[in-house]
C-alpha cells in the first residue's frame, strides 16, 4: 500500500494536532477570522454561513467557495499567501499565477509534508513552558519551510508569489492560531 506524504504526516501528528482546526492561515482557518471577514466584506447571511460550516467535514472547501463571491475568494487567496507565504503553494490547489512545473510540485509537496512530519515528531516528545511558546514554535518551523520552498522557485516564480499577495493587509496573528 503506497501512502502519500500528506497521510503520512496525518497519521504521525499528535492526536490534539492531527483532529485540530484547519492549518492557520488556510481559507478554512482565516474566514474564521474577525478582522478577515471584515476584510471580506461578508454580509449578513454570508456570516451566519461561515459560523455554521464545519471547518474539518470533508468538502468544507468547496463548501466555502459556494458561499463566496468571486472578489472576495480572490482576496481570501491573496491573504492566504499573505500569511502562508510559499508555504501557500504546498497546497493542492497553488497558487494563481505561479507556474511550477510537475516536479516542483512533487517537491514542494514532499518538502512540506516531510516538515510536518518533523514538526509532529517533535512537538509529540517537546514540552515548551506555555501555549503561546508551542504556537511560537510551530509557526517558525513553518516559516522555515517556506523559506526552503522558496529558495527551489525561479526569480519570475518568486515575482509571481508576490504579486499574488495583492493589497497588504495586516496579518499579524493569523499564523499562530
Amino acid at each position: 500500500m503506497r501512502t502519500t506524504p500528506v497521510l503520512a504526516v496525518l497519521l504521525l501528528l499528535p492526536p490534539a494536532l492531527a483532529a485540530a482546526e484547519p492549518l492557520p492561515g488556510t481559507p478554512l482557518a482565516l474566514i474564521a477570522k474577525e478582522k478577515v471577514q471584515q476584510e471580506l466584506a461578508l454580509t449578513g447571511e454570508q456570516r451566519d454561513k461561515v459560523a455554521k460550516l464545519d471547518r474539518k467535514a470533508d468538502g468544507a472547501d468547496k463548501m466555502l467557495r459556494s458561499v463566496l463571491e468571486k472578489g472576495q475568494l480572490r482576496r481570501l487567496k491573496e491573504i492566504v499567501v499573505q500569511v502562508r507565504g510559499a508555504a501557500a503553494l504546498a497546497d493542492p490547489e497553488g497558487v494563481e499565477g505561479v507556474e511550477l512545473s510537475k516536479k516542483q510540485s512533487r517537491d514542494i509537496a514532499r518538502l512540506w509534508a516531510d516538515e510536518e512530519l518533523d514538526l509532529g515528531m517533535f512537538l509529540k516528545v517537546a514540552r515548551f513552558k506555555s501555549e503561546q511558546d508551542r504556537l511560537r514554535f510551530i509557526r517558525n518551523h513553518r516559516r522555515d519551510a517556506a523559506k526552503k520552498i522558496l529558495e527551489g522557485l525561479s526569480d519570475e516564480q518568486k515575482k509571481a508569489l508576490e504579486k499574488a499577495k495583492g493589497k497588504a493587509f495586516d496579518t499579524k496573528g493569523l499564523d499562530l492560531d
